[in-house]
């Protein structure tokens, strides 16, 4: 992992994580928190690259960690979810997912969108087959909007998962959707950045 200096792209520090890192880091609180294709996860000084804690996962964390409210929530390929102590990366509870989990998880008040599970203790609220994906879920007004590796793009509603609306994008949609003033934003697998209207 490098970290370089916003002001000139000078490189800052340098840390070898004996793996892939196969999804982006998220900063918090002067932390660094990164996992990496050999399934450990680190949580690194953002200003120096110290380590503060290392943790072994049982597989891959193949997508961006969440800290929210004092708990780091990361999805693994053994397809479990897990919320650890952002603090020593000691586990708090986990989550089993019906695959897999390629997309970050979205935390909003006291839930989680992977599956949607409660916060507290990981007890699923709801599951919706919308087909895989891997972005983060995003959530506007209440809505959580996902596009997916087949080529769609799905507007469900946040409380019980249910259908709003979908609609057919031109290629596999792999990342996050952009949500602002009724325009979805995304970009697709050619390298397209695609903005829909809501149909």
């Amino acid at each position: 992992m490098y970290a370089l200096s916003i002001a000139d792209g000078s490189l800052e520090w340098t840390v070898d994580t004996g793996g892939s890192i196969l999804s982006p880091a998220a900063v918090v609180d002067g932390t660094v928190f990164v996992g990496n294709g050999d399934s450990s996860l680190y949580a690194l000084d953002a200003a120096t690259g110290d380590p503060h804690w290392t943790t072994d996962l049982p597989a891959s964390a193949r997508t961006s960690p969440a800290i929210v409210d004092g708990t780091h929530y990361i999805g693994c390929g053994d397809g479990n979810l897990y919320a650890l102590s952002p603090t020593d990366g000691s586990e708090r509870w986990t989550f089993r997912a019906a695959g897999p989990v390629g997309g970050g998880p979205t935390v909003v008040d006291d839930t989680v969108y992977v599956q949607s599970h409660d916060v507290a203790n990981g007890d699923r609220r709801w599951e919706s087959n919308v087909g895989r994906f891997g972005g983060s879920p995003t959530v506007a007004d209440g809505v959580l909007y996902v596009g997916t590796w087949e080529k769609e793009l799905y507007a469900l509603d946040g409380s019980d998962g249910s259908k709003r609306w979908s609609d057919d994008a031109e290629d596999a949609i792999s990342g996050s959707v952009a949500v602002a003033d009724g325009v979805f934003g995304f970009g697709d697998d050619y390298g397209n950045i695609v903005a829909l209207a809501e149909p």
